[in-house]
C-alpha cells in the first residue's frame, strides 16, 4: 500500500491526475477503505480537475471517517469538501444565469429552457446551502477565510431567491 501511495504521490506531482487517481484508488480498495491518505488526495486531485461531484463522493468518504484525520487537517477537510459544494453549486447556477442572460438579449428561451433555469437554480441553492455549512464548520475550526467564503455564499443564494427566481418565474416564453 505504501509504494502505490509513493508512486500516486509521484504521478500527482508531475500532474498526472488519472494515472494518481488509479493508484490511490487501488490504494484506497487495498487498505479496506482506510486509507486517509488516498481519500484525501482523491479529493484534491478531482478538485484540481473540477470534477466537483467525485469530489464531494469522496469528502463524504472522508468525513465519515474522521476520527482518523489529525485535528490540524480537519479544518483544510472540511474547507476543501465546501470547494467541492461551491464548485458544483457554480455550474448549476452558471447554466441558470444563462437562461437569464438569453431573456435579457432577447433570444428565444423556451418553457422547457425556463423550467431548467429554475431547476437549476434549486439544485445550485441545496449545493451553495451544503457548501456554506462546509465553510461555517471550517471557519469554527480556525480557518479565516472560510467565514468570508460562507457570507459570500449566503448573499448569492439571497440574491437568487430575490431576483433570479422570481425574474424567470414571471417570464412568460413567446
Amino acid at each position: 500500500i505504501e509504494l502505490l501511495l509513493t508512486k500516486a504521490e509521484i504521478l500527482k506531482e508531475q500532474e498526472d491526475w488519472e494515472g494518481a487517481m488509479l493508484d490511490y484508488e487501488k490504494a484506497f480498495t487495498m487498505s479496506d477503505n482506510q486509507s486517509m491518505t488516498a481519500v484525501l488526495s482523491i479529493l484534491e486531485i478531482n478538485l484540481k480537475s473540477e470534477k466537483y461531484l467525485e469530489a464531494i463522493k469522496w469528502g463524504e468518504k472522508a468525513i465519515e471517517q474522521r476520527s482518523k484525520i489529525d485535528r490540524v487537517y480537519f479544518n483544510l477537510l472540511l474547507y476543501n469538501i465546501g470547494l467541492a459544494y461551491k464548485g458544483a453549486a457554480e455550474s448549476y447556477y452558471n447554466i441558470a444565469v444563462d437562461v437569464i442572460e438569453n431573456i435579457n438579449q432577447e433570444k428565444l428561451v423556451t418553457l422547457s429552457m425556463k423550467k431548467d433555469g429554475l431547476n437549476n437554480f434549486k439544485i445550485s441553492e441545496e449545493y451553495f446551502t451544503k457548501a456554506r455549512e462546509f465553510f461555517l464548520d471550517a471557519s469554527a475550526e480556525g480557518l479565516e477565510d472560510a467565514q468570508y467564503i460562507a457570507n459570500n455564499i449566503r448573499d448569492i443564494i439571497e440574491y437568487t431567491n430575490e431576483t433570479y427566481i422570481p425574474f424567470l418565474d414571471d417570464y412568460m416564453p413567446k
